[in-house]
Order: structure tokens, then sequence, then C-alpha cells
């Protein structure tokens, strides 16, 4: 860390720098000079900079003074006589921010930790998590990880390393499921959003199921934030989901209880994921944006990761999305993407869709159901959530309809129970591709349908229903 010294040798550094090309001002994101006359200094700077004036020794005194009264001719002398490096500018930048952020942990968010923990009376959960979010933003900063602008020198330099490893397979961010992965060229990279969404039944929560099961086997980041279920039964069903037994084994009924070996095989299973400290459940049924960006960098604090996947089941209900109206929604989604931005997570919203179609139309015939394919305009005020969200993908389940509507039909026992995730968005890549998925809807678990396997749906039964005729 830069001592004391090292921290004034480079202001001064750095405001020379400014003196020379003032247009630099405006990429300092923030004023990080922890001298007051540093502070003030930059200040000046930056109005005149504003004001389209020229800083002179004049100016510079003349409008510092009225702030700083050591702002003075000997002090500009001072900043001038010192020595730079004309091509280290980032360099000197990136030293004033970690002894900005070093500073401000040591002045302000130790003390104010340690204040709160000796202090009589119940511990102030809320003014320790504004100060892990401190402590955290003070951690991007020394590592270097705030936006900013790039010139192409920089974008290039960056960029080819992105692509280096990318040659080696290391800056690929899985879904978790390889048949979702071919469609999705850049995966659930960071900084980014998905949506999925599909009626009610249809299996999107258990789609995001299969997903979390993938990428928790793949030690990847993954926070669930589940707003919808509680958390015994978002347990019940993952439990279900990885053990492969019937959700009603778990939950018994008064005459038949859960089985011993029941609670044994869950107690192996803990034991397994135990050892896998890169997964956390945050159970809440009111949460606001501001509190979810909180839950995520207190999981990436203690997983100690700098990247995750964060799903949140429905997102519809953090408090933002209000009423439900379109300037809620907007609104909402708005603040939603700079938190993947920020927190340098992928943000997976699975949300409900609105199927007017439902409301309208009763299908007379199997194939009508087709009829309930979800499209963009499905999503309720589909238009804010998909502009933000890099990918959108629907879940249908045609199965789902076709015993709702035709329970007595017998080529209804003949369809096979498919999930099918179409690719609605994807800005990196090509839309409407399909991935199907065999459904266990008691075990809540799905299987990828292999390349060389055509299941039983309603678009290809009457084929299937000829073969079978032939082969008779």
């Amino acid at each position: 860390m830069a001592s004391p010294l090292s921290s004034i040798t480079n202001e001064l550094q750095l405001l020379h720098f400014l003196l020379d090309e003032p247009e630099r001002v405006v990429a300092i994101k923030d004023n990080y000079f922890i001298s007051s006359d540093g502070h003030d200094l930059y200040e000046v700077l930056f109005d005149l900079y504003q004001q389209g004036v020229k800083p002179t020794k004049e100016n510079l005194v003349g409008a510092g003074n009225c702030v700083n009264e050591k702002i003075t001719p000997e002090l500009i002398d001072k900043i001038n006589s010192v020595e730079y490096d004309p091509e280290a500018f980032d360099h000197y930048r990136y030293l004033l921010q970690e002894a900005y952020s070093q500073d401000r942990i040591q002045s302000y968010i130790l003390k104010e930790c340690s204040k709160s923990v000796t202090t009589k009376g119940r511990l102030d959960v809320e003014r320790m998590e504004d100060l892990v979010s401190d402590l955290q933003e003070c951690i991007s900063l020394a590592k270097h990880t705030d936006s900013e602008l790039k010139f192409s020198g920089e974008l290039f330099n960056d960029y080819e390393r992105t692509v280096e490893q990318r040659v080696e397979g290391e800056k690929f961010y899985t879904t978790g499921c390889s048949k979702l992965d071919a469609v999705l060229p850049t995966g659930f990279a960071p900084k980014e959003m998905t949506t999925i969404f599909g009626s009610t039944g249809v299996g999107k929560s258990t789609f995001k199921m299969y997903l979390k099961n993938r990428l928790v086997n793949r030690d990847v980041p993954c926070l669930d934030v589940t707003l919808e279920m509680s958390e015994t039964a978002e347990m019940d069903r993952w439990m279900a989901s990885r053990l492969r037994i019937p959700m009603s084994k778990l939950v018994g009924t008064p005459t038949e209880p859960v089985d011993d070996c029941i609670l044994q095989m869950i107690r192996n299973e803990k034991e397994k994921l135990l050892k896998r400290k890169k997964y956390a459940m945050l159970d809440s049924s009111k949460l606001s944006i501001a509190e979810l960006e909180k839950t995520i960098i207190q999981f990436k604090l203690k997983a100690k990761v700098d990247y995750a996947v964060v799903f949140v089941d429905l997102a519809t209900m953090l408090e933002e999305f209000g009423s439900g109206e379109a300037k809620d929604y907007e609104k909402a989604v708005n603040l939603l993407h700079p938190v993947a931005k920020r927190t340098n997570t992928h943000i997976v919203l699975v949300v409900q869709a609105v199927q007017k179609t439902l409301e309208n139309h009763r299908p007379t015939t199997l194939q009508g159901i087709n009829l309930f394919r979800p499209s963009l305009a499905s999503i309720k005020n589909s238009s804010a959530i998909a502009e933000r969200s890099r990918t959108v993908l629907s879940v249908f389940r045609a199965k789902y309809y076709a015993t709702r509507f035709f329970p007595d039909d017998p080529q209804v026992d003949d369809l096979e129970d498919v999930v099918e995730v179409q690719v609605l968005k994807s800005s990196n890549g090509a839309v409407g591709q399909r991935v199907q998925y065999l459904h266990d809807e008691g075990m809540f678990r799905l299987f990828a349908v292999a390349e060389d396997y055509i299941p039983r749906t309603i678009s290809n039964l009457a084929s299937f229903s000829q073969d079978d005729d032939d082969e008779l």
C-alpha cells in the first residue's frame, strides 16, 4: 500500500499532470485527493474546466484562495517543479484511488465498525450493512474495477487479454447447461441480465432449479434469492431434485411420516454441499433493490469471489416493481441493471408471463395449444424488461396445457412431458433457437434431450401415431 510520503508525491505528480493537460480532470471519477490542498485544488481545476477556462497560476490562486488560503503561488510552483512520466497518468490515478481507499478504511470504516460493536444496546445491523457496502466500494476502487472511459490503446490491451483468456478456455461463463451454452455465446457473463419467463405451472422455477443445480455442481458462485417460495418449500424442491425422490416423500403425512432413510439422505447431501462454499439462499417476502445489492456484496465477501450468478424468483416481487404499472417496471429494471454492473454479477430474473390467450381462448384441438407458446409481449410490461436484459428465455410446456384442457383425450397420455426453452432475445447470438428438456414433475428435475432423440410432442404426435400404425 502507498505510504503517506508516496501518497503526497503521487498527488503532486497527478496535479502537475492536470495543470499541463486540464482535460484529464474528467478522467478522475471522483475527488480522491486525501490532502485538503489537493482536494480543493482539484475542485478549482474541475470548475475552470467546466467553464472552459484554461488554468493559470493567477486564476488558480484567485479561485483557490477563496476556499483554501494555502493555495498560493508557492504551491503552484511546487507542483510544477515535480517531475512526472507523461505515459503514466493511469498509474498515478490508480495510486490515488488506492491511497484514498486505504485512508477511508483506516480513518472512517474501521472506526465506525468499532463504534457500532462497542456501543451498548442491540447491534445496528443496517448500519453494519452500510459499512460493509462502503468497504466493498473501497475494495473495488483499489482494484481499479470502477467504470472508466478508455481510449483505443487501453481498449485493445484489455480486449486482447480477454481473447487470450478465451483461447485458453478461461473466459466463458457457463449457464450450467452445455446445450444452453451452445445457443448463448457468452453464457452468464458478468455485468449482464437474463430474463426467464413463462406462465404459471410451465416449469420456469424448475428450469431455474436445474440451472442452479448444475452451477453448484461446477462450483460456480451462485446466490438464489427467493421472494415467492418459503425457505422450507424451496429446500423441499431442491432436495427432491438433488436426491431424485418425490417431494411427497420429503413432506410426509400424519399417517405416513417421513422415513428415517430420507433424513439420512439429506444429511449425506449436506456433507457434499458443505464442501461447496459458493452457494447461498435468501428467503425474503419483502426486499428492495438496494437491499438486494447489499446482499450480493455480502455474499461475495463471505464466499471470497468476484463474480456470481444471482437468481431472483419472482423478480417482480421486489419492492420497486410496486403495483405493476409500466412506469414502476421501467424504474425497477433501470435500477436493477446497474446493480449487475456494480457487483460484477449476472442477474437472472424469473418473471411471470401474462398470457392474454389464456383468458380469451380455449383450444379445440391439441395443436391449438401452440397458441399459448409465449412471445416477448407475454412478459408484463415487456419493453422495459426486454430492453435491459441481454438475454430473454421463454419456458413452454405443452403437456401442462394438454392435461388441463383435454384431460380425457387418450393422445395426451402419449405426449412426453417436455419443457421447451426458446431464445427470444440474445444480444450476442441468434434468436428463435430452442432447447428441449424432459420434465419429471414430482422430483422437479429436467433432463436435456439428446440430439438423436425425438420426443413425442404435439407437433409430431401425428407422425408417431402413423409410425405406430405402420408397425402394426
